[in-house]
């Protein structure tokens, strides 16, 4: 139906004359009017164009008015039907009651029909406006419906985010509780949570999806949210940041289009739980390494009293002996006893020095004294104070090979307590071996034994300060679980590393690297032969 000032009216009178002049009064009040003498032309001009509102005659001559405007009705319920007669009874206007809107009696005064045709508009007018005002209120209410509906998912969905992410203090389980989660909103096909590794890439942790898989690392992006394309699947990418920091992101292909703002807040729920699950993590290691802190403690302090009491008393004991019975032993049995209380007070002085040295290290003011040093001598030191021995030593030292840059008496201290830690860890009667040679990394100074070896778990523990492998009983003394790290620290001081190979079952072998080789002077040229004259 166009505008209101455009509407046309429909007369029908079997009268020539009276439809003129209906005609005539309409459109002098700007109302346009169209006209028929019968029904059936009545019918042919609404199925034409629209109109809105009928003046009917009663009497026609193929129909009643008031069939026909039943008919026309039947086509548009809201038009407004006005019915004239010249002959008015009462039996007609109780028929017309509830089919028409207006009954009006020949001859109808211009002014009346004015003001029936105006009141039969405004109900049209208001009809129609009532109709549209209905279907925009029908809408509201089905947009409303929506947002309702989706903010109802938002929420479920934020609720049981809350609860996944706070549902385990390990992160993996609350990783795959949060994909879990995304996965089951409505319209999700494909959800996936990254998080930056060590080299600040965003890589996939955990996923649930159908037949795509989502890509293994995601580009890095500055939005807080992003719509994007991957391998022709349309996602939307939300980042995860703490305090401000990006820490991962999450993806989701989904059929629904949702807000920026719940996704925001759906990614900082997760990043929440992620944070408390990275936070509980630490803490639980922290509560751990101080328990085993705690145990290295309570282990220090009693192989230190042993490490203590063993020595001292002996030479209390030998020393009793020569104050009791010393004039009447042999000159042979005082030397041996004299022998065993230097042997066991050596022993006191090396744990000493190696708390000592332990204590520097730890204060990083542990200092060396560099200068040339030849490794066949140092070598054949450690083989010489090296007391009787179980084990077999055997020495693979390279000839000729260059001085190097090293403290002389620190690098005996180094591989003798290679030596003595070979000797705790390897069965009776098996070979000890201590070789140099010259390589691509320097000159490389090694131990190698025939013991249990090293287990993996332990490997990365060796050189740590107070920690010693369980063994059993191939062990013949304990010590106090410091020689590696004094090792480690010495070697590093001198400017070399020191590393480790193991195979459980068959041996270790501990490499000295000393790269500050001593250049070999240049040999001379030979002299031309002397003439004599």
């Amino acid at each position: 139906m166009t505008e209101p000032a455009l509407w046309r009216v429909l007369v029908v009178d079997d009268d020539a004359g009276m439809r003129e002049t209906l005609s005539e009064i309409l459109g002098s009040h700007e109302i346009n009017a169209v006209t028929a003498g019968t029904a059936a032309g009545a019918h042919a001009i609404m199925s034409a164009e629209p109109i809105a509102l009928a003046i009917l005659d009663q009497r026609l001559p193929d129909a009643t008015g008031i069939e026909l405007a039943e008919a026309l009705k039947a086509n548009d319920p809201d038009l407004p039907v006005l019915l004239m007669t010249g002959y008015a009874a009462a039996e007609t206007a109780l028929v017309a009651v509830g089919k028409v809107e207006d009954f009006l009696v020949k001859p109808v005064r211009p002014e009346h029909l004015l003001t029936a045709v105006r009141n039969g508009l405004d109900r049209r007018w208001l009809r129609m406006r009532n109709a549209e005002l209905v279907g925009q209120l029908q809408q509201a209410n089905a947009v409303l419906g929506d947002n309702v509906r989706r903010r109802q998912n938002e929420l479920t969905a934020l609720i049981a985010m809350t609860t996944a992410t706070s549902s385990s203090s390990k992160l993996p389980l609350v990783l795959d509780a949060a994909v879990d989660v995304l996965s089951r909103m409505n319209g999700t096909t494909t959800a996936a949570l990254y998080l930056l590794d060590d080299t600040r890439e965003l890589t996939l942790n955990a996923v649930r999806s159908g037949a795509w898989k989502p890509p293994q690392t995601l580009p890095d992006f500055p939005e807080r949210v992003r719509r994007a394309e991957f391998d022709g699947h349309e996602c939307v990418l939300a980042a995860l940041a703490s305090d401000g920091v990006t820490t991962g992101a999450l993806l989701l292909e989904r059929t629904e289009q949702e807000a920026d703002a719940f996704l925001v807040a759906l990614a900082a729920q997760i990043a929440v739980g992620v944070d408390n699950a990275r936070r509980s993590e630490r803490e639980r290691a922290t509560v751990e390494r101080m328990a085993e802190l705690n145990r290295m403690k309570s282990s220090f302090l009693a192989n230190v009293s042993h490490e203590l009491r063993t020595p001292l008393t002996a030479v209390i004991g030998f020393a009793r002996t020569l104050q009791g019975r010393g004039s009447s032993l042999a000159e042979e049995e005082q030397a041996r006893l004299l022998d065993r209380i230097e042997t066991q007070a050596r022993r006191l002085h090396r744990l000493v020095e190696d708390l000592l040295d332990e204590a520097h290290l730890d204060r990083g003011a542990l200092r060396v004294s560099n200068s040339p040093v030849r490794i066949v001598d140092v070598v054949d030191h450690v083989v010489a104070s090296v007391p009787d021995s179980v084990h077999r030593l055997a020495t693979a030292v390279e000839t000729g090979l260059p001085v190097v840059i090293a403290d002389p008496v620190r690098l005996e201290q180094v591989v003798g307590n290679l030596v003595d830690n070979a000797r705790k860890y390897s069965p009776v009667g098996s070979e000890i071996q201590i070789g140099a040679a010259l390589t691509e990394r320097g000159v490389e100074v090694w131990v190698a034994d025939q013991g249990r070896g090293i287990d993996n778990e332990f490997l990365p523990h060796l050189f740590e300060p107070f920690t010693q492998a369980e063994l059993g009983d191939t062990r013949r003394d304990h010590g106090v679980g410091l020689g590696l790290s004094i090792c480690r620290g010495l070697v590093e001081a001198m400017g070399g590393v020191i590393d480790v190979s193991s195979t459980v079952g068959e041996g270790s072998r501990f490499t000295v690297v000393l790269p500050r080789i001593v250049p070999s002077p240049a040999v001379p040229a030979e002299n031309p032969t002397a003439v004599v004259g």
